[in-house]
């Protein structure tokens, strides 16, 4: 089951290879990263996961599309 994680009010086009980079090397420890998409229209960035992510790993990928 996928988890999927939107973030609003994302205007610029997003550097979608960067975020997976930037996941595979953070301290996160589920890195199960599925894909990710942005779209222009609704300027809303969506990240999927294969499961939830704990408190401490939200708050990285947080940071990593911040």
């Amino acid at each position: 089951m996928s988890v999927d994680y939107k973030y609003d009010n994302k205007p610029t086009p997003q550097n979608l290879d960067k975020i997976h980079a930037e996941v595979a090397t953070s301290a996160m420890t589920d890195k199960k990263i599925e894909w990710c998409r942005w779209d222009e229209e609704t300027a809303i960035l969506q990240v999927v996961w294969t499961d939830a992510l704990g408190a401490a790993d939200k708050a990285i990928l947080d940071g990593i599309v911040g």
